[in-house]
């Protein structure tokens, strides 16, 4: 299943990439699989998104510069706060192994549930209830229209910025 929103593009997919042969499986460049998450990442139901900053006064809010300042109110009863796992910088060929097509992330098992469950939720839901938030330390890094639930542990997230949002992941 595929989630797509501008930038970048998140894909909630069963099987890695890795096990169908689409990551380098050695060598030197950004296959960097098998590292901890040890940065909070964060999934939630996106309730409504307005024009400007966020007030500081606002509780479960996001800061969002995908299209322009916005400021994403989460639902706070639908939140997947993953703690661990591992994630993957995964890279576009081995033609060009410096160059990285993908971060993949493995859920634990129970961030996995949670998230299919959210995700079974909002894929009931028409545009823009359907809407999921992902934020790293405060940062919303994606908010695709979800179409399908979740049905494996595996997050994939292409788009700009792959290498800094890797290290932020595993810092």
């Amino acid at each position: 299943m595929s989630l797509r929103w501008g930038r970048p593009t998140v894909m909630l997919a069963a099987i890695a990439l890795a096990a169908s042969g689409c990551a380098q499986s050695g060598g030197e460049g950004v296959d960097r699989t098998g590292a901890e998450l040890t940065t909070p990442i964060v999934f939630a139901a996106v309730a409504s998104v307005d024009e400007g900053a966020c007030p500081a006064d606002r509780p479960n809010t996001y800061e969002s510069r995908l299209s322009g300042a916005q400021c994403v109110v989460i639902d706070p009863d639908a939140v997947v706060e993953a703690e661990s796992g591992s994630v993957a910088l995964v890279a576009a060929s081995e033609q060009t192994p410096d160059v990285p097509q993908s971060i993949e992330l493995v859920l634990e098992d129970a961030s996995s549930e949670r998230l299919r469950e959210l995700t079974a939720a909002l894929a009931e839901q028409s545009s823009p209830r359907n809407l999921l938030v992902i934020a790293v330390e405060g940062e919303v890094v994606a908010m695709p229209a979800v179409m399908d639930e979740l049905t494996g542990r595996t997050v994939s997230i292409s788009g700009d910025r792959l290498t800094a949002l890797y290290d932020r992941l595993t810092a």
